[in-house]
């Protein structure tokens, strides 16, 4: 089960538009489903294959200065959107794969299909793997 801190916050664009926009203090790895939300780290996460799985348009997530140790027992990756969601911005994270058994091309610290309008940024990714691919964006248009 996951536990999330939910704060939502009004935004107004201009006097013209308003967007209300969530944030999850997220505490767990898993699918993040919910498009126009910041997901937060609030501790250090682990997970056996891949951590986070991007599930809609419009995600940000913000490591807030903590690490996903991913792929502990397989092939995985830290950060998933092979869904081909738009706008996803990642940053302040560390991605780290501390198991050397799990070898092969099929280890991501940041995976990403048909992607686009989107922002990685102070990312720092460390992998045992020596044929893993720290950030793979790929386009199939």
């Amino acid at each position: 089960i996951n536990r999330f801190d939910n704060i939502s916050q009004e935004i107004t664009i201009s006097n013209i538009v308003s967007v209300n926009k969530t944030t999850f203090y997220y505490v767990d790895c898993g699918t993040l489903s919910l498009g126009n939300t910041t997901y937060i780290l609030d501790r250090n996460l682990s997970s056996n294959g891949v951590c986070f799985t991007i599930g809609a348009h419009n995600i940000t997530i913000d490591g807030a200065g903590y690490t996903i140790d991913y792929s502990k027992l397989g092939n995985g990756a830290g950060i998933n959107n092979t869904g081909g969601f738009d706008n996803i911005t990642i940053k302040n994270i560390t991605i780290i794969q501390k198991n050397n058994t799990a070898l092969g091309i099929a280890n991501y610290g940041i995976n990403a299909i048909n992607m686009s309008n989107s922002t990685i940024m102070n990312v720092t990714i460390n992998l045992s793997d020596p044929v893993a691919r720290g950030i793979s964006i790929e386009s199939y248009f």
